[in-house]
C-alpha cells in the first residue's frame, strides 16, 4: 500500500518545495530534485535516489522509498504545466578537489541556469573532464539547471572554485584561456581551463588578474557577440584536442 498525498501542508511537499526552491537548503540537505521518468533512470544508475513522489503506482521504482501523490498537487511541487508524473529527491557529493583533469570548463559568474545547463552538456558531450564554477554562478542543481543538462550533471565532476586555486591547480600544467569579444581567434588544441564570464559583464576582476590568454570567435554578417552557452559550446569543440 502507498499513501497518498493530497495536502500542500505535508512536512515532505514542504521539504520537496524546499530542494526546488532554495539553494541553501540543497546543500544543507546534500540534495536536489529531478523530474521525469528518463532522468529518474539515469540517476538510480549513478546516484542516491532518497525519495520518489509520483502520479501513479507504476511511476514507482522498486526497492526505493516513494508516495503516490494527486496530480494537482504534483503541479504545484513542480511548478511544472505538464510535468510527467515523477519526481525524485537524489543525493549528492561534489567533488571537492580536482584530481588530474586537464580539460576543464571554468564558469566565472555565469548567472543563467540554462546557460549553465547546457554548457555542462556540452562540455559532457564534448569529451572536457570537469566544470569548475567560479563566484556567483547560477546553481548547477536548480531545476533549470538540471533540465537544460539532460542527465550530464550525473557524468561530469562539478567543483566550486576560488579563481587563486584555479590558477594553483593549472600553474605549469595547463594554460587559463577566456573567451573575449577582443581576444585571439583560437586555433591552437589541446589541454586547457576554458574560461566563459558573466553574461552581461564578461570576464570578472578576479579572473582578469590571473592574465588568461584571451581568444574570440570571428564572426561573420552583422552581429557582435554570441550568447555565451553557444560561444562556449563552439570553443569547447573547437578547443579539444
Amino acid at each position: 500500500m502507498y499513501m497518498e498525498l493530497f495536502s500542500p501542508h505535508n512536512s515532505l511537499i514542504k521539504h520537496f518545495c524546499l530542494l526546488r526552491d532554495d539553494k541553501s537548503y540543497r546543500q544543507e540537505r546534500g540534495s536536489f530534485l529531478i523530474e521525469g521518468r528518463k532522468m529518474l533512470e539515469e540517476a538510480l544508475a549513478r546516484l542516491p535516489v532518497k525519495m520518489v513522489l509520483a502520479t501513479h503506482k507504476e511511476f514507482l521504482p522498486p526497492g526505493v522509498e516513494g508516495k503516490l501523490i494527486t496530480e494537482s498537487l504534483f503541479k504545484k511541487v513542480t511548478g511544472y504545466v505538464s510535468p510527467e508524473g515523477v519526481l525524485a529527491e537524489i543525493g549528492f557529493s561534489p567533488q571537492k578537489a580536482l584530481v588530474n583533469e586537464r580539460y576543464l570548463l571554468v564558469l566565472d559568474n555565469v548567472q543563467d541556469p540554462g546557460n549553465v545547463g547546457a554548457l555542462i552538456r556540452a562540455a559532457l558531450a564534448l569529451g572536457w573532464e570537469a566544470v569548475i564554477l567560479v563566484g556567483n554562478c547560477a546553481d548547477p542543481y536548480g531545476s533549470k539547471a538540471i533540465s537544460a543538462s539532460k542527465g550530464a550533471i550525473f557524468r561530469l565532476p562539478i567543483i566550486s572554485m576560488t579563481p587563486s586555486a584555479l590558477q594553483k591547480y593549472c600553474q605549469d600544467k595547463i594554460p587559463l584561456i577566456a573567451a573575449d569579444v577582443k581576444g585571439e581567434p583560437f586555433s591552437k588544441k589541446g589541454p586547457c581551463a576554458l574560461i566563459l564570464g558573466n553574461e552581461g559583464h564578461g570576464l570578472s576582476p578576479a579572473i582578469e588578474a590571473l592574465h588568461p590568454y584571451k581568444v574570440t570567435i570571428p564572426l561573420k554578417g552583422d552581429m557582435e557577440s554570441l550568447n555565451v552557452a553557444l560561444a562556449g559550446s563552439i570553443l569547447l569543440y573547437g578547443l579539444i584536442g
